[in-house]
């Protein structure tokens, strides 16, 4: 029985890395911990409660050291956002200023998927591309505005 309740920590450790690197909705991760219960109440069950806590204890201690290589790898920057805006970018909340750019031209500064960043007046702003994607050092221009999304279309200068 010892084997199984190992099994169920391996399988729930391995359902919750799951749950970081493949899409879906929570399902790896809600099976995982189903794994883990079950795992910590077989060991109550079976061996009593003393080995329960410890099997708790082990189980964390699993789980940390999984992270701390994830970060030693740089996995975990695969995963997570690092990445911090200027505080230059977009000025959404004055729709009057919204409204002026439109005809104005710019640059993109990132390739719009269709949404980037572009250099319009001076201003890094984020945009969105109403013909899908647009390479970066393009030349754009406002074309419209709607929802406070500032719409571009690529042009020739």
């Amino acid at each position: 029985m010892f084997g199984w309740i190992i099994s169920l920590f391996f399988i729930a450790t391995v359902l919750l890395l799951a749950e970081l690197f493949l899409p879906g909705f929570g399902i790896f991760g809600f099976l995982g911990l189903i794994s883990s219960c079950l795992a910590i109440i077989l060991t109550a069950n079976i061996y009593g409660i003393f080995y329960m806590f410890v099997s708790i204890v082990l189980f964390v201690i699993m789980i940390l050291i999984t992270i701390y290589f994830l970060r030693r790898k740089n996995i975990c920057n695969k995963i997570i956002l690092n990445d911090n805006l200027n505080e230059d970018i977009s000025f959404k909340n004055d729709f009057e200023q919204l409204r002026d750019l439109i005809g104005k031209k710019g640059i993109t500064i990132t390739p719009l998927k269709p949404f980037g960043r572009s250099d319009i007046d001076g201003k890094i702003i984020e945009v969105y591309s109403d013909k899908g994607y647009i390479l970066e050092n393009r030349h754009i221009k406002v074309i419209n505005i709607e929802n406070h999304n500032i719409i571009v279309r690529e042009v020739d200068f």
